[in-house]
């Protein structure tokens, strides 16, 4: 199975440092975008969920 390389362009060597210096600030950001997706999920399965799926 061939290497599957899902970036445009390689990430900067300050971007890395950057992301490692503030991991605490990227795993906060990162699970408040999670909760926000739990969010919308319960509200389509509360809106939509006693509806037939169409296929």
């Amino acid at each position: 199975m061939g290497k599957i390389n899902l970036l445009v362009s390689a990430t900067s060597e300050d971007w890395i440092e950057q992301a490692i210096n503030n991991l605490e600030i990227i795993l906060l950001d990162h699970s408040h975008c999670e909760r926000k997706a739990a969010g919308v999920a319960l509200n389509l399965i509360g809106n939509f969920g006693s509806e037939t799926p169409p296929f």
